[in-house]
């Protein structure tokens, strides 16, 4: 490693260290403004549904049915389809209506 990417470390650090104390001051000026606990749980409700979607799983496309319970399918859809195999017979009423 040559002298000019030590550099470009140190300047990197230097610049993450300045950005963390920023981000901090901001946190502290707003703190008083905001319900902590429910900015919490909002994002808690976010991140589930984005998990219940498939859209945090790498991409993993999910069946678009819901199972009797209420929840979304697990299943991976078929090939170029929205369902999966279970759920197919979905697919061909959405195309017929």
């Amino acid at each position: 490693m040559g002298a000019r990417d030590t550099v470009i470390e140190e300047y990197t650090a230097q610049l993450q260290a300045c950005m963390y104390q920023y981000s901090r001051a901001i946190y502290r000026s707003i703190k008083d403004l905001i319900e902590v606990k429910e900015g919490v749980a909002a994002a808690c409700a976010f991140i589930e549904e984005q998990i219940e979607a498939g859209a945090l799983d790498g991409g993993v496309a999910r069946c678009r049915a819901t199972t009797r319970k209420g929840k979304p399918c697990q299943r991976t859809p078929l090939p170029d389809r929205d369902y999966c195999p279970s759920h197919q017979h979905l697919e061909r009423s959405k195309v017929a209506a």
